[in-house]
């Protein structure tokens, strides 16, 4: 048997609040439905690892292509299994209602594969309940999550639990939550799977989308993509740079399935320049540069290793700027003016700083 492992669906999100891309989840939900029924495998399942919903009340579109979905698996003879994140959490899971099967807290046999699903909820809850598999020790073959792990995020005080938390009778973690692609060799034959998010819910989402695939008869893992809009981030600080790039945009033009994304950090002093390479690769390239501009300064302090770009980015991961625009700015600052001491704690450096402003839960 083939399972499929996806997670993040995030259905009713999209990179921009615009019709261009209103269907991107949709779409992407139903590229995985056709992936798994092309699989000539006789035996397939299909596990959601949280989040499918980005809201927990569910908009009429989302719920009849998510209903659809499952319908049409079903009718292929194959079950979609899910557990709930932390942003579709219901006391009524919205699929339990459409046919698909919870595993909460369950242990449950798939392929010959003894499969157990914890939904996304405090560091706490799911710390007790993995000390209870650890404890009653029955092997489980799948463990399915969705929880931030430090491997992932990297930003203390942002994730939840590490690999070392993952008890020794797990042999495959697979866990949604964080959007990043990874696949962590555990040692002993154990593995930790992360699927990222099914579609580009952000513009740092620019990687190929898709499901873990795991054989329950050989034990192989592979991942499967999907297509998806694609998404393209590049930065231009010389004007060597204008011309290297101009070979993507042409290849951009040419794509046919989605209106492709690129994102474009500049030099302010580039900006001229920058606006008429855009204006004469503007046919079929959807161009993000608003909040992005490099500034010179800034560029500089890249150049000099005086802030950390990578934990800026990792950021957007721990919280997300649109809904909490006032905690991202603060911790971007905490992170931008702490240098010297970027791999202290972030609590510690949120107690200098005043860490009254923080809610319980980031």
């Amino acid at each position: 048997m083939n399972i499929y492992n996806a997670s993040d669906l995030h259905l009713e999100k999209s990179l921009r609040n615009t019709p261009m891309f209103r269907r991107d989840s949709i779409d992407a939900l139903e590229e995985l439905g056709r992936m798994v029924i092309a699989d000539p495998a006789e035996e397939k399942a299909v596990i959601l690892a949280g989040d499918i919903c980005h809201y927990d009340k569910i908009g009429g579109l989302a719920l009849d292509h998510i209903a659809k979905f499952i319908d049409d698996l079903y009718t292929a003879g194959v079950i979609v299994y899910f557990i709930q994140g932390n942003h579709d959490w219901n006391e009524k899971a919205i699929l339990d209602s459409q046919g698909a099967e919870h595993i909460h807290k369950k242990v449950i046999d798939i392929g010959g594969y003894s499969v157990y699903g914890l939904d996304g909820g405090t560091v706490e809850d799911i710390r007790e309940a993995l000390s209870d598999i650890e404890e009653k020790g029955d092997k489980i073959d799948l463990l399915v999550l969705h929880q931030p792990f430090k491997h992932l995020l990297n930003i203390e005080g942002a994730y939840d639990l590490s690999v070392m938390d993952i008890p020794e009778n797990v042999k495959i973690t697979v866990s949604g939550d964080i959007h990043h692609i990874n696949k962590k060799d555990l040692g002993n034959d154990r593995v930790f799977l992360s699927s990222g998010s099914l579609h580009p819910c952000k513009v740092d989402e620019d990687y190929e989308h898709g499901a873990w695939v795991i054989n329950t008869e050989t034990d192989e893992i592979s991942f499967s993509t999907i297509r998806t809009r694609r998404v393209e981030r590049v930065e231009i600080a010389s004007e060597d740079d204008l011309s290297e790039v101009v070979p993507l945009l042409k290849e951009l033009q040419q794509d046919t399935y989605k209106t492709p994304v690129v994102e474009i950090k500049y030099l302010d002093s580039l900006q001229s320049k920058v606006e008429l390479l855009m204006q004469e690769y503007k046919e079929n390239i959807y161009y993000i540069t608003d909040k992005v501009v490099l500034e010179e300064e800034k560029a500089l302090e890249l150049s000099e290793g005086r802030i950390d770009s990578t934990l800026i980015d990792k950021l957007g991961d721990a919280v997300d700027k649109e809904k909490d625009p006032k905690l991202y700015s603060f911790l971007e600052k905490v992170i931008k003016e702490n240098p010297a001491r970027i791999k202290v704690s972030i609590e510690e450096l949120i107690a200098e700083m005043g860490g009254d402003f923080i809610e319980e839960g980031i």
